[in-house]
């Protein structure tokens, strides 16, 4: 059990007389399987960011129970989508297609997501985030460059830059899109060769995206969640420090 993990599980388990579930028994009224996180003390009258999580390879969306409490358990409102195919080693496990057919329905159905929360919740149109592990990670990029008007920001944690040329279809927009891309020093799900060959192609399309390095393998470490926290509400509350980029290779030129 990784670092995360364990911590989660206890901010959960000191968590004092909530006034609602952090994890609620009823997901929404979509057609695939989710799962949807509200905050503490959740206030009707409050718009909240919202926050949306894309599951790493061989995984589920029951991630999420071990990503929001360390990230926040009062900021924000969240939803995971279970990846679109079922994962050969294990029936409980899910990933993400690689095919143009998937992908497309994995956008979609994060758009879908994002309605049906913002139906049922009080959610701030404005300030919805994408954020994946691995993946989870690549995809989220993809699909918020693809759809800048609709995110306030992405979060990928150990995924590599989409290799498919269709993330930057709608380019002058993608550019204004913020991203943090963190990985591990000892990463193999986004090794150095990604790394180097993510910032040429940032470098390259001048994209808004921050890099930073953690002394971490592929796990979901707190570190990285604590950043990410920080790295939202930068951007919810107005504040732009930036994060300094971190790189292990020169940029091409």
């Amino acid at each position: 059990m990784n670092r995360l993990q364990t911590r989660a599980q206890t901010l959960l388990h000191k968590a004092k007389k909530p006034t609602r579930n952090p994890i609620p028994d009823k997901p929404l009224k979509l057609d695939f399987p989710h799962r949807l996180f509200t905050p503490e003390h959740y206030e009707k009258g409050y718009e909240y960011p919202l926050v949306v999580w894309l599951h790493s390879h061989d995984s589920s969306e029951y991630e999420l129970d071990s990503v929001m409490p360390h990230l926040s358990l009062r900021n924000y409102v969240a939803i995971a989508i279970r990846g679109t195919q079922a994962s050969q080693c294990n029936e409980r496990r899910f990933q993400w297609g690689n095919s143009n057919t998937s992908m497309a329905v994995s956008e979609e159905l994060v758009l879908q997501a994002i309605d049906a929360a913002s139906n049922k919740l009080s959610i701030n149109r404005s300030k919805i985030f994408l954020a994946g592990h691995g993946v989870g990670g690549t995809l989220a990029q993809w699909i918020g460059l693809r759809n800048r008007q609709r995110f306030a920001g992405v979060v990928s944690i150990h995924g590599g830059f989409p290799r498919r040329s269709k993330s930057l279809v709608q380019w002058k927009l993608a550019r204004k899109l913020p991203v943090l891309f963190m990985y591990g020093e000892q990463s193999e799900l986004c090794d150095t060769d990604d790394v180097c060959r993510s910032l040429r192609q940032v470098h390259s399309a001048g994209l808004a995206y921050r890099f930073a390095q953690f002394p971490t393998n592929d796990g979901l470490d707190t570190a990285m969640a604590e950043s990410a926290n920080r790295f939202m509400m930068e951007l919810i509350t107005g504040q732009t420090n930036r994060v300094p980029t971190e790189s292990q290779c020169e940029l091409e030129t």
